[in-house]
């Protein structure tokens, strides 16, 4: 099951709304850590925006297989926190974001 390719479209989108956006202080500078704390929040609000979130919390609802499975939950844009983990690791990295 092909998952790169929707993740590598979900990268590049999200590279393209940074590129959108002017992250500076006073100077025009951008220190490090403002740097890295807007770009947390922008991947945040960039995924909520492209329908990502969390499963039920029922037991029914977190165990359902594919919550797990990172095709499904590409495609779903739901999932249990680990396998939302792991599609946020993958795009923040597109725009240098080590989590």
């Amino acid at each position: 099951v092909e998952v790169l390719e929707p993740l590598a479209q979900l990268g590049k989108a999200f590279s393209n709304h940074v590129a959108s956006h002017v992250f500076a202080d006073e100077e025009g500078q951008e220190p490090e850590a403002l740097r890295l704390h807007t770009l947390a929040a922008s991947l945040c609000a960039f995924m909520a925006k492209e329908g990502f979130s969390g499963c039920g919390r029922s037991s029914s609802d977190y165990y359902r297989p594919e919550n797990s499975l990172m095709n499904r939950v590409i495609e779903t844009r739901t999932g249990i926190p680990i396998t939302l983990s792991l599609v946020y690791i993958v795009v923040g990295q597109e725009v240098g974001l080590e989590l």
